[in-house]
């Protein structure tokens, strides 16, 4: 998924939440957004930063949602610390 923006982002979220597999959809997740680089993360983190509307309230889709928001911050850490 290179040249992501959160767009995209939210596209791939829904997408991967019709499959239902929480862990499985959380691993392909964290495997696409590590391989970003430092350009592509600033932009998806800035504007990661609160959920948006269009996501139902405690759904597997918000879950996801936020597990991609931990994913963004352990990806920055990862370049920064």
């Amino acid at each position: 998924m290179k040249s992501m923006n959160f767009e995209k982002l939210k596209s791939k979220i829904r997408t991967l939440f019709t499959r239902r597999n929480f862990n499985k959809t959380s691993n392909e997740l964290e495997k696409e957004i590590f391989s970003l680089n430092k350009d592509e993360i600033i932009p998806l983190i800035t504007e990661s930063g609160t959920i948006s509307k269009c996501i139902e309230t405690d759904s597997t889709e918000e879950k996801l949602y936020t597990k991609a928001s931990d994913i963004l911050l352990a990806k920055a850490l990862q370049n920064w610390v």
